[in-house]
């Protein structure tokens, strides 16, 4: 069963969909901020990161590998979120 189009009500309520580049930090940023969420989730992250940079697919492959605590990945994309810059990766 598909859900069909949006009805007339709901489609005024429909919004134009934006890119987001997504969210890039570098570890050297990372490591100034160990208060934030605890320095075990900087070390993580620290781990984690490729060619220095940690983004949110690597985070994403880190949690399908199924060999860290999702809670203490979500905490490592806190950190992503909070102090990373928008990566203007391209839109797919």
């Amino acid at each position: 069963m598909s859900a069909g189009p949006p009805q007339p009500r709901t489609r005024a309520l429909l919004r134009p969909v934006e890119w987001h580049g997504g969210f890039l930090l570098g570890v050297q940023e990372l490591e100034r901020h160990p208060e934030y969420r605890g320095p075990e989730y900087v070390e993580l992250g620290a781990a984690l990161a490729e060619g220095g940079h940690l983004d949110a697919r690597i985070i994403g492959e880190a949690a399908l590998r199924g060999l860290h605590d999702p809670q203490d990945l979500k905490r490592v994309w806190h950190c992503l979120a909070r102090f990373g810059r928008n990566g203007s990766g391209p839109a797919p």
